[in-house]
């Protein structure tokens, strides 16, 4: 269900990245995200001016140098999936999000990801919909490897007690809840074994309804945090 792979970069390309100074929370291709809308433009452009927009330390050439690399590392993510689907045509669907400190993940939110409705295809007609995440700065995305039975079984389990500890009050995060769920489903995360990605660690894994989509988390924002993510679909 998780495939772990690493961005084979050069020391100074990583160097690079690392000089980003992150001040604001947001998402250049946010516009894309409401609609679920396939990206189809010159990423380049909009992670030189995001990077800008990350913080007012960032100058330049930083943004020039760096967005060159993210855009190269997009292309890589794109390769690595086109060993699971023919990416000769397809939807595309990108995050790259800044978030700066914030206590809001002190718990793990273990959920999955459904698949998304790229420009209004019905659910039924979607392919082999897989997502790639690699973590960038600061803090990694969380993953569960868990065995088939146990990961169906999580995923019930944490169903039943999102819809009795809601995770979100007034559109705020609920730690007292998300606590009591981790402490009620932790018999059964204890059976996974949890990994969290390194900077420049990728991960591809399954999303979906159908029980071996892959578990998983935001971490703890101890630290501003970069990240790249990536959703193909076959068409």
């Amino acid at each position: 269900m998780a495939e772990y792979f690493k961005i084979d970069l050069p020391d100074k390309h990583k160097k690079i990245i690392q000089h980003i100074k992150i001040e604001n929370n947001f998402d250049p291709f946010s516009e894309f995200h409401g609609p679920w809308k396939s990206f189809d433009e010159n990423a380049y452009d909009y992670i030189y001016r995001s990077i800008l927009r990350a913080s007012s330390k960032n100058s330049r050439k930083i943004a020039r140098d760096s967005a060159k690399i993210i855009n190269k590392i997009l292309e890589l993510a794109i390769e690595r999936l086109s060993k699971n689907m023919n990416i000769k045509n397809f939807n595309k669907l990108i995050w790259l999000r800044y978030k700066t400190e914030s206590n809001e993940f002190n718990e793990p939110r273990w959920h999955h990801d459904g698949n998304y409705n790229l420009d209004n295809m019905p659910i039924e007609k979607l392919k082999n919909q897989k997502k790639i995440i690699i973590s960038l700065i600061g803090p990694g995305t969380l993953i569960l490897n868990c065995d088939n039975e146990t990961n169906k079984e999580i995923d019930i389990k944490l169903d039943e007690l999102n819809q009795k500890y809601p995770y979100y009050n007034n559109n705020k995060r609920n730690l007292k809840n998300a606590r009591t769920i981790n402490e009620e489903a932790s018999t059964l995360i204890d059976k996974c074994q949890m990994k969290q990605l390194e900077n420049f660690d990728g991960v591809v894994y399954n999303i979906g309804r159908k029980g071996d989509a892959c578990i998983h988390s935001e971490p703890k924002f101890d630290k501003p945090r970069l990240f790249l993510g990536l959703v193909l679909n076959e068409i």
